[in-house]
């Protein structure tokens, strides 16, 4: 996978990034219908109420920064999901759901929200 922040990313601001592995498929819809901020704003109780069903890759990148995470990094065999939350100062979800890992992905931090795309690492 690789993450890449636009130059003006976040109001040219760090972004910070979650990874979410979803692990229980009882928690997917609640999940998957919060909003970055509020994700970020109760992911402690989140982490701390669910040990064994949520496991999280966190990163921060600044303004132009691309960083390259190669699967073993993240440790998870099997999720019924792949949730990406952004923390954007601005408002919107600034979240996605990724069912596929193909070859690869592309997740772009662009000025207003995070995209995914499937690519071909290299």
């Amino acid at each position: 996978m690789r993450i890449a922040a636009d130059n003006r990313a976040n109001l040219n601001s760090p972004v910070p990034l979650d990874i979410v592995f979803v692990l229980d498929n009882s928690l997917l819809e609640r999940l998957n219908a919060l909003p970055a901020a509020k994700w970020f704003e109760g992911r402690d109780e989140w982490l701390k109420t669910y040990p064994t069903q949520i496991q999280t890759k966190r990163f921060e990148l600044v303004p132009g920064q691309e960083i390259n995470v190669s699967a073993d990094q993240f440790g998870v065999k099997h999720a019924y999901a792949v949730l990406v939350f952004a923390n954007y100062l601005d408002t919107g979800d600034h979240r996605i759901r990724v069912d596929q890992f193909h070859k690869g992905m592309l997740l772009t931090l662009g000025p207003k929200d995070v995209t995914v795309d499937a690519q071909t690492l290299r």
